[in-house]
């Protein structure tokens, strides 16, 4: 009987033992995967944040830093749009960061030397990450405040945050368009005033609407086809081109940039595809447009001006 009692002991012990085993080993597993499902939730929200980061804004180049174009001649809405689009390249249509800009660029002038843009965050630490954004680091778009002179140019690093290009500029007032892709801040572009010597008065636009849609430069002739130009509505703007077939310039077959009469908004638009010619966008406003069209012809850059009237 003893002996019986002894063994019913022992085998309950060895019950008792193997049910807190279990009961130990089910903790630690529900433990496991809650820390596993909050580990996940985590990495999921750094994804999200990090693409919002890159979508800052995004556009145009080609393969030496110095290439420029020069053009003068025949968007707008309120503040800036950078525009491109569908596919790998940066095509069509893309937004600007929208909320207060994280970086703040200054440009300088200096005579012999040329342009100088310092890029700081808004505690005054140089910027030094920046993507490539249609095969450069920074596109510089420098216009007259007349509109009649502009300049898309690439500067190129010449510090931490700094960059430089040694382009000169006749005595006047401009507005400056400094187009970067900053990795760790958003940005939004904005038009900078750049006054160069001494200057006396000051020339705003007076815009007249182009009477003809067909412009001649170097012997090539590109048509401009825009349809009815309504504010609000998104608009497609089509250019033949006779006898010639741009060549990829920036990544893309052609660049628009597009300023109001304030020469203060700002867009830049590229090709709806690699295969065409065809840009969209939307002018939210109604007024008039001057529209300056980019394309590579022989390794030249050629530069079309047109003005729009927006309804």
């Amino acid at each position: 009987m003893n002996l019986k009692s002894t063994q019913a002991k022992k085998w309950m012990l060895y019950a008792g033992l193997y049910v807190a085993l279990v009961i130990a080993a089910y903790v630690v597993y529900v433990n496991w995967i809650q820390e596993e499902r909050v580990s996940h939730g985590h990495h999921s929200n750094e994804d999200i944040e990090g693409g919002h980061d890159q979508e800052k804004h995004d556009d145009h180049e080609q393969g030496e830093d110095e290439k420029q174009a020069d053009g003068h001649g025949n968007h707008g809405g309120h503040g800036s749009r950078e525009q491109s689009g569908g596919n790998g390249h940066g095509h069509g249509e893309h937004g600007a960061h929208t909320g207060e800009s994280e970086v703040i660029p200054t440009v300088m002038y200096e005579e012999g030397e040329g342009l100088t843009i310092k890029l700081e965050n808004v505690a005054g630490d140089p910027v030094t990450s920046l993507e490539m954004n249609h095969e450069k680091l920074m596109h510089l778009i420098v216009v007259s405040d007349d509109l009649e002179s502009y300049s898309h140019v690439h500067p190129v690093e010449a510090g931490e945050g700094e960059f430089h290009i040694a382009k000169e500029l006749e005595a006047g007032t401009y507005q400056v368009f400094v187009d970067i892709k900053p990795i760790d801040y958003g940005y939004h572009i904005e038009a900078l005033p750049l006054q160069v010597g001494q200057v006396q008065g000051h020339k705003h636009a007076s815009l007249t609407p182009s009477q003809s849609y067909i412009q001649t430069v170097d012997g090539v002739q590109v048509t401009l086809d825009t349809g009815t130009l309504l504010a609000g509505e998104e608009v497609t703007l089509s250019f033949v081109i006779e006898n010639a077939e741009p060549e990829p310039y920036l990544g893309a077959r052609g660049h628009i940039v597009i300023l109001d009469e304030a020469a203060i908004n700002f867009i830049h638009v590229h090709p709806v595809s690699d295969e065409e010619t065809r840009f969209e966008t939307v002018f939210t406003e109604p007024g008039l447009y001057k529209l300056w069209a980019e394309f590579q012809f022989e390794g030249n850059i050629h530069v079309y001006p047109f003005v729009l009237e927006v309804q």
